[in-house]
C-alpha cells in the first residue's frame, strides 16, 4: 500500500475566483484526499492582499515570505506543489529554495507573458494611456503623489491597506522620495544607499524591480519582527 503523504498546494488564484486553475487544484486536493493523503492549500484567504492593477478580480497577497515559511515549516509537507506564479508562488518557491524543500510547479496559464504584456515603462511625461491603462508615479497619472503623500502610500490609501508593517514601510518610502523628514525613520538613510545603490549597479528596469522587491520585502519582515518581539 503507498505511504499516504502530506501535500502542499500553493496557489494565487481560489475562491471567490471560478476558473480553469481554481477547478483544476480543487478536484486534485479532493482526489488525494480520498487516496489518504492530507492537503493543505496556502492560498491568498485570511491574507493581507491587493488587487491586481487591470485585473483585480486577482487579489495578491502582499508580502507574504515571512508568514509562509512559518507555515510551511508548521505542515512538514513531504511535497509541495506550486500551482502559480502570483506572489504567493514566487515566495513559495524562494522558502523552498532557501530551505532545501524539493518542489514542482505546474504551467497553468502564460502568468510571465500576461504581466509582461499589462505592465510597460513609459516616459514620465508626455505619455497618452490607451483605454482601461493605468499610470503610477508619473505627472498626472491614476497613482502618483497627491499632496504630501508619496505614490506608494497614495496606493495603501486607495486600496484601504493599514497594516502597521505597511504603513512603517510606506514612512520610509515617502521620506525617502520626498525627501522632506516627514517620519525621521532611522532606517531610511539605508534603505536611500541601498536604492541608488541599485539603480547605479543595475540599468535594466525589470531587474531594477525584481531586486528592489526583495529589499522592501525584507523591509517589511523587519517591521513585522519588530512588532511582534514589542508584543
Amino acid at each position: 500500500m503507498a505511504a499516504h503523504l502530506k501535500i502542499l498546494i500553493v496557489t494565487d488564484a481560489w475562491a471567490p475566483q471560478v476558473n480553469g486553475v481554481v477547478r483544476t487544484i480543487e478536484i486534485t486536493a479532493k482526489d488525494l484526499t480520498a487516496l489518504g493523503h492530507t492537503v493543505q492549500i496556502v492560498n491568498p484567504l485570511g491574507r493581507r492582499t491587493f488587487p491586481l492593477p487591470t485585473y483585480p478580480e486577482i487579489r495578491l497577497a502582499l508580502f507574504p515570505t515571512r508568514a509562509l515559511t512559518r507555515e510551511i515549516k508548521a505542515f512538514a509537507p513531504d511535497a509541495v506543489h506550486i500551482a502559480t506564479e502570483g506572489s504567493l508562488g514566487l515566495a513559495a518557491r524562494k522558502v523552498c529554495i532557501r530551505h532545501g524543500i524539493a518542489f514542482t510547479t505546474a504551467f497553468h496559464t502564460r502568468f510571465a507573458e500576461y504581466v509582461k504584456a499589462r505592465f510597460k515603462f513609459v516616459p514620465a511625461r508626455g505619455y497618452a494611456p490607451a483605454a482601461r491603462e493605468l499610470r503610477f508615479d508619473m505627472f498626472d497619472a491614476e497613482f502618483t503623489h497627491d499632496g504630501d503623500l508619496c505614490s506608494f502610500e497614495v496606493m495603501l490609501r486607495d486600496f484601504g491597506l493599514d497594516e502597521p508593517a505597511l504603513r512603517a514601510v510606506a514612512e520610509v518610502i515617502h521620506d525617502v522620495d520626498l525627501k522632506d523628514g516627514k517620519y525621521g525613520r532611522a532606517e531610511t538613510a539605508g534603505v536611500d544607499h541601498l536604492v541608488a545603490g541599485l539603480a547605479a549597479a543595475q540599468a535594466d528596469d525589470d531587474a531594477r524591480v525584481e531586486q528592489g522587491s526583495a529589499i522592501f520585502d525584507a523591509l517589511h519582515a523587519y517591521f513585522a519582527g519588530q512588532r511582534r518581539r514589542r508584543a
